[in-house]
């Protein structure tokens, strides 16, 4: 499975960082744009930001195009007009749409083994912000940490195989994680809806008709009368049966990060398994702590959520091999050191 297979290389590449402090963001969004694009392109895929790096902005294009639709997409006229201005504000949208045309193109000739998704590269910017968050949560709550390190340990080994999938996807203290930082970490700025001819009352105040109205899914989904107590605090509990104690509220329809109905994410069911394969594979292979340099307050006021999630002060973390995967990586190593030794000998 891709996603398995990614995260495995991740970790694999963390690995050879081990004793230095590494920038999580950072590979989580490489790691997030080489996901998609095996699943877009299938076989015809170079998308490779993990082993070359983004020598061409890849990343960053593609975050700052979604910050231009988000906005000049509330004027659909300003957005056309913009298309067709060469290096005014665009630039990024033109990087994309260029390394599209050249994936499309090699597409055409080229037959995987796998089927792809060949419609459209979408999710990577939102599903590597969620899991930047995830991760910095449970990093930031060392109980959260090992009571799901625990939970990782007792299920499986080292490596989660595709045929344990079904296991991970039904732990319970994984699910509530994932489901926490779905909550807390949406950039979805929710769906505007013209109020009707007659009019609508909203919050006991009247709104003319033909007004643009929208709640932001972040604004409900931390609202008091959603989630209590703590609403605004990463508390994977509240998830699980009993909640946070007597009284506790959690209003499960009320978290909109995918929308829903007919105008509902398609991606949902990828975007969930992403965020339980990468982060199952990484407190599996490390333990992991944030870097001793990092700074909480310094992070929290760098997040900038327009649809997509921009980290202006990057994860600093450390990660130790644990001894199971520290073994696999040597083994790894025997066999491809006597793999090429055989086949120079040929």
């Amino acid at each position: 499975m891709t996603i398995s297979r990614r995260s495995r290389q991740l970790a694999a590449h963390l690995t050879k960082l081990e004793t230095q402090t590494i920038d999580l963001s950072s590979y989580i969004r490489r790691w997030s744009y080489d996901v998609m694009g095996d699943l877009t392109f299938g076989k015809s895929s170079r998308i490779e930001l993990m082993s070359d790096g983004d020598e061409n902005g890849v990343v960053s294009s593609g975050q700052k195009a979604t910050v231009l639709f988000e906005v000049l997409g509330e004027i659909p006229m300003i957005f056309d007009l913009m298309c067709y201005l060469p290096n005014i504000c665009m630039q990024e949208i033109h990087v994309l749409r260029k390394l599209a045309n050249d994936l499309l193109a090699t597409r055409k000739q080229v037959q995987g083994p796998e089927p792809d998704i060949c419609t459209h590269l979408a999710g990577s910017d939102t599903t590597s912000g969620v899991l930047t968050l995830l991760l910095y949560y449970i990093l930031a709550d060392r109980q959260v940490y090992k009571k799901l390190s625990a939970e990782l340990d007792l299920n499986f080994r080292h490596v989660i195989e595709d045929n344990e999938l079904s296991v991970l996807f039904q732990l319970p203290y994984m699910g509530a994680v994932v489901q926490e930082a779905l909550r807390l970490g949406t950039p979805f700025p929710g769906l505007p809806r013209v109020v009707p001819p007659d009019g609508s009352v909203i919050c006991s105040r009247f709104i003319p008709a033909g007004t643009i109205v929208g709640v932001p899914a972040y604004a409900q989904q931390v609202s008091p009368e959603n989630f209590w107590p703590h609403p605004l605090e990463f508390m994977p509990q509240r998830w699980l049966p009993g909640g946070l104690g007597p009284g506790s509220v959690l209003n499960k329809s009320a978290v909109m990060c995918f929308s829903s109905g007919p105008f509902g994410c398609l991606g949902k069911t990828l975007a969930i398994r992403e965020l339980y394969i990468a982060t199952a594979q990484l407190l599996l292979a490390f333990d992991l702590e944030l870097d001793t340099s990092f700074s909480h307050d310094k992070f929290k006021a760098g997040i900038q959520n327009m649809r997509s999630t921009l980290f202006e002060y990057p994860l600093l973390i450390t990660a130790r091999q644990r001894g199971g995967w520290k073994f696999l990586v040597y083994l790894c190593s025997l066999a491809s050191s006597l793999f090429y030794a055989s086949a120079a000998r040929i």
